[in-house]
């Protein structure tokens, strides 16, 4: 687990295991169980588990079993727009909601609830073309901040919308 350095690549999920000097691909060419073989994305959960953002949707990766888990097969619901998804970015935050970014907008999975809730596209913040969220990150004052391909955005949870910074 923690030990271990994965990469994701174009083809799949490689990991180089404490005291090992070789790469070992665990998951990609045609038999993948990813949703897809590019990975854009990593996000290791507190109980050790990872979640791997593909270029459709995302996966869980179990390193203690060596079992990949596609997200809607667990008990988090994904919902059916957000599983052919470009996933970009993870972010868990200081409540444990886990922030997904995509190519087309932010999805928040909310732990109490177990319900992903779409809380921005392209469309409900006026911009004009596909807006790949590239991060996630929350402050020491708990703001959430969003780097896009066409600005910085702050999410101001009171109007349940996004500001334009940059």
């Amino acid at each position: 687990g923690a030990d271990n350095i994965y990469i994701g690549t174009d083809n799949g999920l490689s990991i180089l295991k404490k005291g090992k000097s070789q790469w070992e691909n665990i998951f990609g060419g045609k038999n993948s169980r990813l949703r897809n073989n590019r990975i854009n994305a990593f996000y290791e959960v507190d109980d050790g588990t990872i979640l791997i953002g593909t270029n459709r949707g995302v996966n869980i990766y179990n390193p203690k079993s060596g079992k990949i888990y596609d997200f809607n097969c667990t008990p988090m619901r994904m919902s059916a727009t957000m599983s052919s998804q470009r996933i970009w970015s993870f972010h868990m935050d200081k409540h444990h909601n886990l922030w997904i970014g995509t190519y087309q907008g932010i999805y928040i999975f909310d732990k109490n609830d177990r319900f992903i809730k779409h809380i921005y596209t392209i469309k409900n913040q006026g911009l004009s073309k596909i807006n790949p969220i590239w991060f996630i990150y929350e402050d020491k004052q708990g703001n959430v901040w969003a780097g896009t391909s066409v600005g910085l955005f702050r999410w101001l949870p009171g109007e349940d919308k996004f500001k334009r910074y940059i």
